[in-house]
């Protein structure tokens, strides 16, 4: 393997042996490695909204697909506004809990079980379609009747 250094001859094996040997090395890999990551993430980047025009793409020709604004949960008073949420399967739900104690969002099915700190906030996801109902684990019966739908 041969390595390439400004000012030093041309060897089959090179190892930096002084001080500013081991800067050029360095510095030398740490411009490749970010070269490589900004290339890395323009790819990425590029790629991740061509897959979402391409799913549009699937839908039944005359119709068009709205994406549903992204629904929030908020714990406050042993109270869930909304008591009922409507989701997309797959979409993140936002629950904080404005509470100083913590709670969970349980489907009563087992579909989706989070546990939310207290002042804190967590996403959860419906894996199906369907009207879930749900409950705090911590306060059965407490916060009244709860339901998140997706579709």
């Amino acid at each position: 393997m041969s390595f390439v250094v400004p000012g030093a001859p041309l060897v089959d094996s090179w190892e930096p042996t002084t001080f500013r040997e081991c800067q050029a090395w360095n510095n030398d890999t740490m411009r490749t490695m970010t070269k490589l990551t900004v290339a890395l993430s323009i790819v990425l980047g590029a790629s991740i909204p061509a897959a979402g025009i391409a799913s549009q793409a699937d839908a039944t020709p005359g119709t068009v697909k709205t994406q549903q604004a992204a629904a929030t949960i908020t714990i406050s008073d042993m109270k869930n506004d909304p008591a009922d949420a409507t989701t997309a399967v797959g979409q993140p739900v936002t629950v904080t809990n404005n509470d100083p104690m913590p709670h969970t969002v349980t489907a009563a099915d087992g579909s989706f079980n989070v546990e939310v700190p207290a002042n804190g906030t967590v996403n959860l996801t419906v894996p199906k379609a369907g009207k879930f109902p749900y409950d705090c684990t911590f306060h059965p019966g407490q916060h009244g009747p709860t339901s998140i739908t997706a579709s």
